[in-house]
């Protein structure tokens, strides 16, 4: 990371990063057939998932009483397995110290949630009219989320916090079938559209020193 204040309550920042994942599993398969009694086994087989991330980070924060910003973007290269994928993460911060017992803040931050195992798994689970499996083919979901925080802190044993947040991703994982010669086939892609909102209050008390 790479620190500089610039000017009178504003810094700026810097950096990299990288990450190198791999995700190894053996692949077990089993038919499910009627009048067997019951799994047959397959055949085993190891399975493999690389991904590989590079990003570089700038990052601005100013603090001028009553106010600050910190706003930070971020561009990630990654590579999983032949797919090549770009990506600008956006995070931003803006807080407002109403008096000395209250603030208002403002948060929008960009996530990118990569496939676990159970997402690109590729083995079959064979029924007498199903066929489930993984998409290796699956790149991540891209999630924003909003939030308005207000704070209240009249004393030190007391503090109280409410928080309107809205999630929206419009490529979240979400299973995909089609049927073919009477057998219901599914995966997973990356097609899933969720809008969501919550309303959090949490409160703080402090009765005595180390406990709350």
């Amino acid at each position: 990371d790479w620190f500089r204040p610039i000017a009178r309550g504003q810094v700026l920042s810097a950096g990299a990063r990288y990450e190198d994942r791999l995700i190894t599993s053996e692949s077990s398969q089993w038919y499910f057939t009627p009048g067997n009694g019951g799994a047959v086994y397959s055949f085993l087989e190891d399975f493999h998932h690389k991904m590989q991330t590079g990003g570089v980070f700038m990052n601005y924060g100013l603090n001028l009483k009553p106010f600050s910003i910190q706003a930070r973007l971020e561009y990630d290269y990654t590579k999983m397995q032949e797919k090549k994928l770009n990506d600008l993460i956006p995070t931003f911060m803006a807080r407002w110290n109403m008096d000395k017992s209250n603030s208002l803040q403002f948060n929008y931050v960009r996530r990118i949630i990569r496939p676990t195992l159970s997402y690109l798994f590729p083995a079959h689970v064979l029924g007498p009219y199903t066929v489930d499996y993984g998409n290796e083919d699956l790149i991540g979901t891209h999630v924003n989320i909003y939030s308005l925080v207000f704070t209240s802190q009249k004393t030190d044993k007391f503090t109280f916090h409410i928080t309107f947040q809205h999630i929206a991703a419009n490529d979240g994982f979400n299973a995909m079938w089609m049927e073919k010669n009477n057998t219901r086939i599914s995966t997973w892609g990356n097609m899933g559209i969720r809008r969501a909102w919550s309303v959090a209050p949490d409160m703080v008390w402090k009765p005595v020193a180390g406990t709350q």
